[in-house]
């Protein structure tokens, strides 16, 4: 994949800083797979940002992404358009230090720099300045990895997974997607199957961890990302429960509050029912075996992926809207996406 990117460079690159510019990297995953967890233990490390969850790459992408012509007056209309990503509140940043930092750029920028210049913000605000390796953390992100390749060509993706049983379960607990069984493994499939697309092409760019080898054995597993990202394994990782800030306040992150427990691991073999098991195996089928996951359902017979149906069909159609919301305009789009937040209490300041 080639295409003119942050530094308007195209073609694959060393990890290595160039001319002082580190590429960025991103965390994909499907939602309740630890993925949060992941972002507070990177983001304690003093050489690394990775900002809480927000979107404002994708939402503003197909406004921006074709601009040649950044004057002054085009940066501040974007600043003014970055602010409706209402999840960028819990960034803490202040609008007019974020605008003097893309107006540094005017007539040289382009849209995945300026876009880099926001997660650099987020970076000083924390008091990490100078060679920063900047990352980002969205779960919804695994159905644009091809448009990130494009924007960002010299950037890393980390693949996070977590045991698909384990999944749907987290998800049934939370308020803010499907609850049927067969539709959120249809939901776990299809998010890991549009990372694998391009990992499988690109290998060199993606690194595949599981959530239950951070669990039990997290130095190892942060030993092998920092060293993926060209980065020195910092201790002050596994303290992230004691060390990280400004995380969302949302009901479904409380364990960030608490050192790793590797009895979170694999739960759904005392709290799933046997009928439940196989419905997930039969929905997700080979891809529990290529990520290493033991079926428990050797035969899962022909009621199970029968029964199945009906959910996957409401999964396909669920994740093709969270794909069509990002063609709408600007103004619809960020309006939708928002009030679904809303709906949910997945937005700051909306309380569940």
């Amino acid at each position: 994949m080639s295409g003119s990117g942050e530094d308007g460079s195209s073609g694959e690159m060393s990890l290595m800083e160039d001319g002082g510019t580190r590429p960025m990297f991103f965390v994909l995953g499907r939602g309740r797979s630890g993925t949060t967890l992941l972002r507070c233990m990177l983001d304690v490390h003093p050489k690394i940002s990775v900002p809480p969850e927000a979107m404002f790459v994708m939402l503003l992408r197909g406004r921006y992404a074709g601009v040649r012509d950044w004057d002054r007056d085009r940066i501040h209309s974007f600043c003014l358009d970055l602010w409706r990503e209402r999840r960028l509140l819990s960034w803490h940043l202040d609008p007019a230090d974020v605008e003097r930092r893309l107006m540094s750029v005017a007539g040289k920028a382009s849209f995945p720099v300026l876009c880099r210049k926001v997660y650099e913000s987020y970076a000083a605000a924390r008091g990490k300045n100078g060679p920063v390796l900047l990352g980002d953390k969205n779960p919804h992100y695994c159905l644009f990895a091809g448009e990130l390749m494009e924007l960002f060509p010299r950037s890393r993706f980390v693949h996070f997974v977590r045991d698909p049983r384990d999944n749907v379960l987290s998800f049934q607990r939370v308020g803010f997607d499907l609850n049927g069984t067969a539709a959120l493994a249809y939901r776990w499939k299809r998010y890991n199957l549009e990372v694998l697309r391009y990992s499988r092409e690109y290998p060199d760019r993606f690194l595949l961890l599981r959530f239950e080898d951070l669990l039990s054995d997290p130095e190892s597993c942060l030993e092998k990302l920092c060293s993926f990202l060209g980065v020195e394994f910092d201790p002050v990782m596994l303290d992230f429960h004691a060390m990280a800030r400004d995380v969302p306040e949302w009901e479904w992150h409380g364990n960030l509050s608490r050192p790793l427990d590797p009895s979170r691991c694999y739960g759904w073999k005392d709290r799933m029912g046997q009928r439940e098991v196989c419905v997930v195996e039969s929905v997700c089928g080979e891809l529990i075996d290529s990520f290493g996951y033991e079926r428990a359902c050797p035969e899962v017979g022909v009621w199970p992926s029968v029964s199945a149906r009906p959910g996957m069909g409401w999964g396909w159609f669920f994740t093709l809207l969270e794909k069509l919301v990002f063609a709408l305009p600007l103004g619809l789009r960020s309006g939708v996406v928002n009030l679904y937040r809303r709906m949910t209490g997945s937005l700051p300041g909306s309380g569940r």
